[in-house]
């Protein structure tokens, strides 16, 4: 028996998955924007392993910041303005997608590891995502957006998808609603192990 919890970034900005998944979608004639020709008046954040990020700190705004006092458990939290680098309509969808293809061949991996070890089904697989992305489908004082800002339906409605052919129905889709704190109810449930009191949510 085994448990795993595994993250990826991807789909989520910055947009900068391998160039072989970065051109696969195309809206609009030309050649997609990519992450080296956006502009932005501060210098980038780097995070080791991935590079350039779509978020920045602006030196004037950051100084505006605040501090808000946590009563000596882990120091004061500090909150600054932040800004985001600029987005170009569809091909900012046209990245999203590739970056969508992308998890899609992670996943893959994955499951052919499962399939080589003859363990596939009898693993309960489940996929879901922590928030999802505006795709400038709303506005913020006359802006669209991009990326995960504010609670419309794009950012708050993500995927919840598990698998299981010996004791799950394929293709069946639950109408109701599901929350995160749903999950762990959810494979104590499949397990046949009972929830515990204090645990929040529900199968």
């Amino acid at each position: 028996q085994f448990f795993a919890f595994v993250h990826y970034w991807e789909p989520h900005c910055p947009y900068n998955q391998p160039k072989e998944y970065r051109h696969l979608f195309r809206h609009q004639k030309g050649d997609l924007s990519d992450l080296e020709v956006f502009k932005a008046k501060a210098g980038y954040s780097y995070v080791p392993g991935w590079g350039k990020t779509g978020n920045l700190w602006e030196g004037e705004e950051a100084k505006k910041s605040i501090q808000i006092p946590d009563k000596g458990k882990s120091g004061p939290m500090t909150v600054s303005h932040r800004l985001e680098i600029p987005h170009t309509g569809e091909r900012t969808i046209d990245l999203y997608d590739g970056e969508i293809r992308y998890l899609d061949h992670l996943i893959s991996q994955i499951l052919d590891v499962l399939q080589e070890t003859k363990t596939l089904n009898d693993t309960v697989i489940i996929i879901s995502s922590d928030h999802g992305e505006e795709l400038g489908q709303h506005e913020i004082s006359g802006q669209k957006m991009y990326g995960h800002v504010g609670l419309h339906e794009p950012v708050v409605f993500v995927p919840l998808i598990l698998w299981q052919p010996k004791i799950l129905p394929r293709g069946k889709r639950i109408k109701g609603f599901a929350q995160h704190v749903d999950i762990v109810p959810t494979i104590l449930d499949l397990m046949g192990m009972k929830k515990r009191p204090k645990l929040d949510g529900k199968s």
